[in-house]
Parts: structure tokens; C-alpha cells; sequence
């Protein structure tokens, strides 16, 4: 075991050619204070120079030196490892591809991106983000989708931002996609990501566009705009008459007045710079359906309206477990009653999974959730 202390004696992280089939940049951790990394036959490259280390090797980097620099004007790629047999242990997991550790511009300690193929990323994300055992159908479905988001970010990413603060493409998380590793990847996950090897969702003149997908729309799926008030090209809200036969139909939730309040209070703050001052005890809400985008509430002799995604931002899943939800004032408590699951834009999971259940095919799968969308193979 070797230990090794991440000084700034560094080369500078360089963005990578985009080529027809590329490689994606994941951010699996950030700011961690110590990375073990370790396989066989490993390749660590630093400062410009190359070591082979044959056999198992194993490598522990102390970045905890890292939080005295409180800026750095780019970020730094401070090592990167591979293997010859193409698998790099981190810490309990595997990954293909290689793990680079990145000083951040503010660093706290190390960030670490994997970088691997597209391909073998979006098998690692089915066996994450969609249930495997799932019809074949149903998982090519969000194979494209998966592979439609990544492709947009890597483009959009390597060409609006300057190379010097450009090191990932994007989180390992519920910000973007979640990913597992060499391990998670089952067979009915990798046969989708190759049945459908290349495919994705584009616009009008093959422009490439962000391709979401949520649990479940209980319904009727929102558009972007209707979220987060980003419109995007090609969205269009279109009726679920599928998803409602799997999963919970209908949910309810109650909740101490100051709750909602509270979250109210701090969306506001955030996304319009006002603040609630008519107290706890005059605050009402408005009546509303479950399918209006927005909250309504009286504040004094103010009437203020908030997206729902706003609030639900604030209140946390918990209470709210998507989108679509209405609120009752009761005397004293709020009653939230909605339907589906998550932010209920694109592709809806269990829509698919009951499509695909009838003899739908992947292809009448998307267009059924995306009509304005063209399935394209891009390499």
C-alpha cells in the first residue's frame, strides 16, 4: 500500500476529442479527503510521466493537503489510473474505463471522475434507473432515453464550456443519471444497451435535445416548462392511460401547517425574492386541482402563485412525491393528495412497463411519450 500526498505539482485536465462513438466523464465523488484505487496490472499517469505497475497494486491518495489552496483558477487533474485487464477498483466497487482525481476550483479535497465508454455507461445505468427484470422492450426504451440525456450533456458540456473548468460531463446522481458499476450490470441491461447500441431522440434536423424520464406520471406527463421553466424544443404533455396498473395509483400525505409554510416561505425567497410575513396562523392556500402546475396561497391580502416543483423542491419528497398534487386546508394541518412519482417529464417507467406488457415495442414506446421526437442512430 502506498500513500500519496496530492501536492499541486500537476498538469492541467484537457478535454478529450468527441468522436462518433465517444466516451462519457462521470462524476462518481467529490471532496473526498482519501481515495483508495487499486487492481491489477494498473497504468497511473501524473505530472506528464507514465508508470506500469504489474501484478496487484494498490494506491491510497491523501487529499486532505488539498483544502489549504482555497481557490485554484482551473481545475487540476491530479492522477489518472487504468488497468490492462480494463477494470480499476475504488474503494468496494469496479469500474471499467479509467478513475481520474481532479483538484476542484475551490477544493475541499479530491473529486473523481470515471471516464468510459457510452456504451458501457448506459448498461451501468438500466441496471440503476430501471428495474432489470423488467420486458426487454421496456428497458431499450430507457436505454435510448438514458443514452439520448448523456449524449446531449456530453456534446452541450465539451462545447460551451472553456476546456480549463470543463473535467466531467456529468453526476452520478438524481441531478442527471444514476449509474452503478461493473457489478450491477445484469444480462437483460447490457442486451438492451446493445439492441439499441447508438439510438437516440433528436428534434428537428437531428438537434440533439435533453431526454428526461421519471417514475411515474399518474396520468399526464408535464413538459420542462411546466417544471422548471426551461422550455425545451420537441416536449409535448401527453396523456398516461398506462402507468396507473402498476405500482401505488394515489397518494396522501399530512402535514403541520408550519411545514408548508416554511417551505413556501424559502421557495419564495429563492425563486422570487419575496417572503411571507402573514404568519403561520393566517396562512391558507388556495383551492386547486392536482393537475394545475402551480400553488396558490393567501398571504395577508396578497394572492401569490408558485410552481409546484418549487415547493415540492423545498418541502421534500417526503410530503410530496411528485408533481401532480393538490392541498387541502384543514384546521390544523395540510392535507397533500397527488398522484405518480417523481417530476413526471419524458418517458414514464411504469407507462413503459405496461406497454411493453401489452406487445409494445421499444420504438412505439417513445413515440408514444416523445411524438415529436425522431429515433436516430448516430453511430
Amino acid at each position: 500500500m502506498k500513500l500519496i500526498s496530492l501536492g499541486l505539482a500537476i498538469f492541467q485536465f484537457a478535454m478529450g476529442e468527441l468522436y462518433a462513438s465517444p466516451t462519457i466523464r462521470v462524476l462518481i465523488g467529490s471532496n473526498l479527503k482519501q481515495v483508495s484505487v487499486s487492481g491489477l496490472d494498473l497504468v497511473k499517469k501524473a505530472s506528464g510521466k507514465e508508470k506500469v505497475y504489474p501484478g496487484q497494486k494498490s494506491f491510497t491518495f491523501n487529499c486532505a493537503p488539498l483544502k489549504k489552496h482555497k481557490s485554484l483558477k482551473n481545475p487540476l487533474l491530479l492522477t489518472k489510473i487504468t488497468s490492462r485487464t480494463g477494470l480499476v477498483s475504488l474503494e468496494n466497487s469496479k469500474y471499467r474505463g479509467s478513475i481520474q482525481l481532479v483538484a476542484p476550483k475551490s477544493p475541499k479535497g479530491c473529486d473523481v471522475v470515471n471516464e468510459l465508454s457510452l456504451e458501457t455507461y448506459i448498461g451501468s445505468v438500466l441496471a440503476k434507473e430501471m428495474n432489470p427484470n423488467w420486458p426487454i422492450e421496456a428497458l431499450k426504451a430507457q436505454a435510448v432515453a438514458a443514452r439520448s440525456y448523456a449524449f446531449f450533456k456530453i456534446r452541450k458540456k465539451r462545447r460551451s464550456r472553456p476546456v480549463t473548468s470543463n473535467y466531467y460531463d456529468l453526476e452520478n446522481s438524481e441531478k442527471h443519471q444514476v449509474n452503478g458499476d461493473f457489478f450491477d450490470v445484469t444480462f437483460n441491461a447490457s442486451k438492451a444497451q446493445r439492441m439499441t447500441k447508438g439510438e437516440v431522440l433528436s428534434f428537428k434536423n437531428q438537434k440533439l435535445v435533453p431526454v428526461f424520464f421519471h417514475s411515474k406520471c399518474g396520468g399526464k406527463t408535464r413538459t420542462p416548462d411546466q417544471v422548471w421553466s426551461n422550455k425545451v424544443e420537441g416536449y409535448e404533455s401527453v396523456e398516461c392511460k398506462f402507468c396507473h396498473n402498476n405500482g401505488v395509483k394515489d397518494w396522501k400525505k399530512v402535514l403541520p401547517k408550519k411545514k408548508l409554510y416554511s417551505a413556501v416561505d424559502r421557495a419564495l425567497k429563492y425563486h422570487r425574492g419575496l417572503r411571507l410575513d402573514s404568519g403561520v396562523a393566517k396562512f391558507k392556500v388556495a383551492p386547486g386541482t392536482q393537475d394545475d402546475t402551480h400553488i396558490r396561497v393567501y398571504d395577508n391580502d396578497r394572492l401569490l402563485s408558485l410552481k409546484k416543483s418549487r415547493v415540492r423542491s423545498t418541502l421534500g419528497r417526503r410530503y410530496t412525491l411528485s408533481n401532480t398534487f393538490s392541498v387541502t386546508d384543514d384546521a390544523s394541518s395540510f392535507t397533500v393528495q397527488g398522484r405518480g412519482f417523481g417530476h413526471g417529464v419524458g418517458l414514464c417507467q411504469f407507462g413503459a412497463l405496461e406497454m411493453a406488457k401489452r406487445g409494445y415495442t421499444y420504438r412505439q414506446i417513445l413515440k408514444h411519450y416523445f411524438p415529436s421526437l425522431e429515433l436516430k442512430k448516430i453511430y
